[in-house]
């Protein structure tokens, strides 16, 4: 059974502080792999943290992007019938002008205790060209998952071979958090594509690797 998006859940925190709750994606079963991504939009730097909650494993480095320490964090973790949301707390922050967003994609077909295959991360300042970290996958049938947080300059194409597009390309507001989320089923072996797109803000980027059973992991090039 090859690996596929079952749903994902958002959540935009403008009032500041220091938390955001993330739902579980609906049709989310045990073991289905999820994938979180919490992203601030200003004042973190190299210092701040990011806690989720139990069960939870972070993924590293976290990217900081541009003079305003926007700042992404990426998670994984096996569904094992918890509850109906999740809390992640920051500490180095001040707590107040912060925008927080986090989405939570729930994925199925997928290895049910090392689910996860690789990861990379890239990052850059304002007039820079957002860029996807290349990561080379062990199998011809992994799930290539990509986040990039950026701006307000949606839509957001793009360009490489094979083809990426977004399911989820979420407007920010000035230099509030804006993120594209995307993904695409491998069918080689070889180093995924360093994808480009356009944004005139600050960015940072995760490219997640998501690897099948062993049962299904063919070679075929």
């Amino acid at each position: 059974m090859a690996i596929a998006r079952v749903n994902y859940a958002t959540h935009r925190n403008t009032s500041g502080g220091t938390t955001i709750v993330v739902n579980k994606p609906t049709s989310t079963a045990d073991g289905n792999v999820m994938i979180a991504i919490i992203s601030c939009s200003s004042n973190g730097d190299s210092t701040t943290t990011l806690a989720a909650p139990s069960g939870w494993t972070a993924l590293s480095p976290a990217p900081l992007g541009g003079p305003l320490g926007r700042r992404t964090w990426a998670f994984w973790k096996v569904a094992a019938s918890e509850g109906t949301s999740y809390t992640f707390t920051s500490s180095g922050l001040s707590g107040g002008s912060e925008i927080w967003i986090g989405i939570i994609t729930t994925y199925s077909g997928n290895h049910t205790t090392a689910p996860i295959d690789g990861s990379g991360t890239n990052s850059g300042a304002q007039n820079t060209t957002p860029t996807l970290a290349s990561v080379t996958p062990s199998t011809n049938k992994d799930m290539h998952f990509s986040y990039l947080n950026a701006g307000n300059n949606p839509p957001h194409t793009w360009t490489g071979s094979p083809t990426l597009t977004a399911f989820l390309d979420d407007n920010g507001t000035n230099f509030d958090a804006g993120q594209v989320v995307s993904d695409l089923l491998l069918t080689t072996s070889s180093a995924t594509t360093a994808y480009t797109t356009t944004d005139s803000n600050p960015w940072n980027a995760w490219t997640i690797l998501i690897k099948p059973p062993p049962d299904d992991q063919m070679w075929t090039d």
